[in-house]
């Protein structure tokens, strides 16, 4: 007999009314015992003792009932129990959510001691969803849960990266600032949802908030909602998904308190090297030389060079002899620097710790908890630091037997400091710094051409954002079934930046001091939103024979105001105390202030038949400040059905095989407003400081007002989803499957042009729609014998978004956008290779390129539609010239591997994560090598190309000013961004409350771990295949990192 302590009434349907009362009361009591109903005549005993689990752990909450009564209590912080049992013969069981329950008879024992086993013939019972929880075999959308156990796993301080592989079709990349300290990660459910943009809506604790400013020790659970049916009660928010995060709460069995701290040391992942200076001058000379050039490096430099690595010399450049007051570089001088040695450094320091305090009774129980995370950055030149501050609270009380006060608050604090030099432009000059330069000249003095020059003088960029967020809430209980709903989420951001740009110094070989950037300035730039949200629902839920149904309608109302201020004045006293009141040049002041707001009406239906025919109805009714009166409101309606086959009679003979299995189909439409404030309002654009001088000043003017599209309204997605929940073999291994469509309307996309008279830009309109279709698979095998548990769980996923409308009528390709395209694809040529011989490369015609004369060691394209020429014909699909579709950026079939053991304490967790399929165009100098004085570098991974001693080659004839040519986008040099990484390795221990029960401590566990250890890729050796996007595509980022670690929990 298994006990749902989640849902009692689930529980009174096999159990007469007055029993199920006193259950109810029995969950309720904690570590009290209630003993009801006992009958008389025999001589009663006391039995009391600990419930473990399979480690020697306390199970405080577990159930104890006797057995034919209603007579039960519950364990206390330490597992203990104590008990009255009628006589000699009674039986106790003990049952705990996720174990399998135990009947222990009390004949001759005074004290029992009980050691639980991991059930796994159950699934996870209750889910977090929209207004509410739903036991997870009854769900009929497509819902997936991550438990808090799944993120104790992970020994990382950010939330999105603890997620990372473990739900299907919850696909986390890198987002646009790769691996630096606070960067955002980029999330969506299910692929790509509109071209407008579309993200889940994440709600922690039924709130909007940063993940990214959560502490991963206070989560319980995560649910995420993915198709129409069970994310439509949000509404507006949710046309693409929602994750629900919910944070830990207190417990009515005392107080427990929980500390946990994680020490880690973090290195790039993936850190390119230049070649050294004689193989670096080699390649510069041979490619000088197919321009037509004499060589870069004269032969005494390479004379010096030979001497330099040889030891015999230990400088590296002399002054210019034509200007002597500078010094020799580049091609003028022979060190041997790895730039990325000079400026990373090797391993730095993390430090986390959080602690905790829960604890309460039946009335009421609470819940605190702070951490503190320290890091460190990798930059060596420059302070480069990052820290974040967590408070979270809850409280819950019972004040009268129908009435219930909740109060829940969080509070974030992120400061982040780091040296002020642009960070795209770092990472660009610090890929291309030649390795014949060192950072500090003969004479001490620092090179002016080295970046740590800016990073050490250049000033620092200071950013301090504060979250405050308060849910105060009720509970109203009329009658039984009928429960009330009201809270007020409100939340506050503050966001302070405050950038200086110092004056850089450089000292010629004299001595002599000169400016890099003669010029300083300070700037601040500052935010603060505030978001207030009314919400009022109601639940009433009955039964009658063999029907259940829950009833739930409510309103909400959202409101989030916000103002910035900026303001940037030049011209500094002293770079020592930079400020705006410091400093006496010109000034720059600009400002926002906007608001947006969103009302809603819901309601949902959530109807069963007999436990096996489960059907969910629900609608929403939305309105948004973001359009035009006339098209402000929307209904957006839901549906969804599902069949446990496995209760029916005739699945019986299979069930030993086959114990659960579940249909599920839904339905839904939902509204998108992820488009800007005010678009349907007219706006006259104000410049500022205009390069001219009218009366002494730089005046100020007021453009021309852009039209504007009057029936601006929501972009509609509508979500088509069927799937199968099995479980088989007492459910020690279960499989989850859903296959999905889902239509994007009215995207925002360019309108029909208009004659130029009009004298602006056309508005764009609501006229573009997308295809979205997809898959997502999980198998999840548990088991254990006797004191061996272990199991593995794969997750896969895919989705390909189609557009089927946009306003591109001749199909160019130079748009965004057509009718008919995947998103993702890649245009280019198909290369036959590299030519040969000179004859063959001048008798094809590729002079659409170049005008160069074309020679052996040149990329060879195909002449796709054998008009003798290579070109791109009129750049449209009909008539591409010789491009074709060649691949698609789009990552595809997302997977994961999960694997976990455990044996007497000890327990492993390796997850394994990658993609399957990607192709990346990667166009820059990183990628290509030589490619101009300002623009090189040089790899390991270069030196394979084409010479007439190397004919088989894979990079072609390297050129200083004429390569590209052989740039052109093109299926030689198509990369496949597919990847397999070990994604996380933890190995820790648990050491037996036997022997630290004496120290009242429950539960004391270390553990040491890895993340990003390992990499499978094909990608060039400069790339980390988990950043390779946007900017990142060019190799201009902060690394990633992998991160050894160890730590501890412990629990008293």
């Amino acid at each position: 007999m298994k006990i749902n302590l989640n849902n009692s009434r689930s529980y009174s349907r096999f159990l007469p009314v007055p029993c199920s009362l006193a259950l109810i009361m029995i969950m309720l009591a904690g570590p009290f015992s209630i003993v009801a109903g006992q009958k008389g005549g025999d001589q009663q005993k006391k039995i009391s003792g600990t419930v473990r689990d399979e480690n020697g752990q306390a199970l405080p909450g577990a159930a104890i009932l006797v057995e034919g009564t209603t007579s039960g209590t519950n364990t206390d912080a330490e597992g203990r129990f104590s008990i009255a049992v009628p006589g000699e013969n009674s039986v106790l069981v003990f049952s705990f959510l996720g174990y399998t329950t135990q009947k222990v008879s009390a004949k001759g024992r005074n004290v029992i001691e009980v050691e639980m086993s991991p059930d796994t013939r159950t699934l996870d019972d209750v889910v977090v969803v929209g207004y509410g929880t739903q036991k997870k075999v009854n769900v009929s959308g497509a819902v997936d849960v991550v438990s808090s156990k799944a993120l104790e796993k992970r020994a990382v301080a950010n939330l999105s990266q603890s997620l990372q592989g473990i739900s299907p079709s919850l696909n986390i990349s890198v987002g646009n600032s790769g691996g630096e300290m606070g960067a955002r990660m980029n999330l969506n459910i299910r692929g790509i949802g509109s071209i407008n943009g579309g993200s889940p809506y994440i709600l922690v604790d039924g709130l909007e908030q940063d993940i990214n400013n959560l502490n991963p020790d206070d989560i319980e659970s995560i649910s995420v909602l993915k198709d129409a049916a069970s994310s439509a009660i949000y509404g507006a928010r949710a046309a693409f998904g929602v994750v629900l995060v919910t944070t830990k709460k207190g417990r009515n069995d005392g107080v427990s308190i929980s500390y946990s701290n994680n020490f880690s040391f973090a290195a790039p992942t993936i850190v390119p090297h230049s070649v050294d200076s004689k193989r670096f001058a080699t390649y510069l000379n041979v490619a000088s030389a197919n321009d037509g050039n004499p060589p870069l490096f004269q032969n005494i430099i390479l004379n010096f060079i030979d001497q330099y690595l040889a030891g015999e010399i230990d400088y590296w450049t002399v002054p210019f002899p034509l200007a002597p007051q500078y010094w020799l570089l580049n091609q003028g001088a022979w060190a041997n620097t790895d730039w990325y040695d000079i400026n990373y450094k090797k391993w730095v320091p993390n430090t986390l710790h959080n602690l905790s305090i829960s604890g309460g009774d039946k009335r009421t129980q609470y819940y605190v908890s702070g951490s503190v995370f320290d890091q460190s950055g990798l930059l060596n030149f420059g302070k480069d630091d990052y820290g974040r501050y967590t408070l979270n609270t809850k409280i819950n009380t019972r004040i009268l037997d129908w009435l219930r006060f909740n109060l829940a608050s969080k509070f974030s604090s992120v400061n982040i400091e780091r040296p002020s030099y642009d960070r795209n432009l770092l990472y660009d000059r610090l890929a291309r710094q030649w390795p014949t330069n060192a950072p500090y000249f003969p004479n001490g003095t620092p090179n002016y051409e080295a970046v740590q020059v800016w990073l050490e003088q250049g000033g620092m960029y200071k950013e301090k954002n504060n979250e405050l967020s308060i849910i105060p809430g009720l509970e109203i209980e009329p009658l039984k079934g009928w429960i009330v709903y009201s809270n007020l989420r409100w939340r506050m951001n503050d966001w302070r930046m405050s950038n200086h740009e110092a004056k850089v110094k450089a000292w010629l070989t004299d001595m002599t001091m000169t400016y890099l950037r003669p010029e300083n300035n300070y700037s601040t730039n500052n935010f603060s939103g505030y978001y207030i949200s009314p919400n009022l629902y109601s639940t009433y839920s009955g039964a009658f024979g063999e029907h259940s149904y829950v009833l739930m309608a409510g309103f909400e109302q959202e409101l989030f105001t916000y103002e910035s201020s900026y303001a940037k004045r030049y011209d500094l006293i002293s770079d020592e105390v930079p400020s705006l009141g410091t400093a006496t040049g010109r000034q720059e002041v600009a400002g926002t202030k906007g608001h947006s707001a969103t009302r809603s009406y819901f309601g949902r239906l959530n109807y069963s038949f007999n436990d096996k025919y489960l059907l969910e109805l629900s609608i929403r009714y939305d309105g948004s400040s973001k359009f035009p009166k006339g098209y402000r409101w929307g209904i957006f309606p839901s549906g969804s059905l599902a069949y446990l086959i496995s209760r029916e009679n005739f699945w019986k003979p299979f069930s030993e095989v086959v114990n659960q299995l579940k249909i599920r189909a839904s339905f839904g439409s939902l509204g998108n407003q992820n488009v800007d404030n005010y678009l349907y309002v007219e706006r006259l654009p104000v410049s500022t400081n205009l390069p001219y001088i009218m009366g002494n000043e730089r005046p100020n003017y007021v453009g021309m007002a852009a039209s504007i599209s009057p029936g601006l309204t929501w972009e509609k997605v509508n979500t088509k989803n069927a799937g199968i929940d099995a479980g088989f073999l007492m459910n020690r291994l279960n499989l989850s499957f859903d296959y999905f469509i889902r239509n994007t309307y009215d995207m925002l996309g360019p309108a029909e042009s208009l004659p130029a008279v009009l004298g602006t830009a056309v508005p764009r309109s609501n006229n573009a729609t997308l295809r979205t279709r997809g898959f997502e698979l999980s198998l999840d095998w548990r088991d254990h014998y006797r004191d061996f548990s272990y199991g593995a769980k794969i997750v896969l996923s895919d989705a390909v978004s189609t557009v089927t409308s946009y306003y591109n009528p001749e199909k160019l390709l130079s748009a965004n956008y057509y009718e008919g395209m995947k998103l993702g694809e890649i245009w280019g040529f198909t290369t036959v290779g590299l030519f040969e011989s000179d004859e063959q490369a001048q008798s094809v015609d590729q002079s659409y390129f170049s005008a160069d004369i074309l020679r052996a060691g040149d990329v060879h394209y195909k002449d796709i539609n054998n008009d003798g020429k290579i070109d791109i014909g009129r750049n449209t699909v009909a008539d591409p010239g010789d491009k074709s579709i060649i691949g698609n950026s789009t990552p595809r079939f997302a997977y994961s591997l999960t694997l976990n053991a455990g044996w007497k304490g000890l327990d492993l967790n390796i997850i394994w994560q990658g993609i399957g399929k990607r192709d990346l165009w990667l166009d820059s100098p990183i990628f290509w090598g030589a490619g101009g004085i300002y623009w090189l570098t040089a790899y390991e991974g270069h030196m394979d190309y084409w010479t007439p001693e190397n004919t088989d080659a894979f990079w072609p004839r390297p050129y200083m000013d004429h390569g590209f040519k052989n740039k052109q986008v093109q299926s030689r040099y198509l990369q496949t961004g597919a990847f397999l990484r070990l994604k996380s390795l933890q190995l820790g221990y648990t050491i037996p409350y036997k022997l630290t029960k004496k120290f009242y401590i429950t539960n004391l566990r270390i553990y040491t771990s890895g993340e990003n250890l390992l990499t499978f890729t094909k990608l060039f050796e400069a790339f980390d295949p988990e950043a390779t996007d946007g900017e990142r595509a060019h190799g201009y980022i902060y690394p990633l990192q992998k991160i050894i670690s160890g730590g501890l929990s412990i629990t008293f």
